[in-house]
């Protein structure tokens, strides 16, 4: 189950309506493949707690995105 503390970073929903609950996405940034190699275990537990929100969970969202940045110059805006 979804722990109390997982919430994607963006969402798009219908306030109290949990049948509307569209989409779910978790992003995550690193410097290179070393730094996400020592985040590994963080990054996949974010990525199950995701499949649960969509697929599993109660919250039922129909779509969800995890999108994963590699590189120094890595900006999101």
């Amino acid at each position: 189950m979804v722990k109390r503390w997982f919430a994607p970073d963006i969402i798009m929903h219908h306030r109290k309506d949990a049948s509307r609950n569209v989409l779910a996405i978790e992003l995550k940034a690193v410097r290179d493949e070393r730094e996400l190699g020592a985040r590994k275990k963080g990054v996949q537990k974010d990525r199950i707690s995701l499949i649960e929100l969509t697929c599993l969970g109660k919250f039922g969202y129909t779509f969800g995105a995890f999108l994963l940045f590699i590189g120094s110059e890595t900006k999101v805006t």
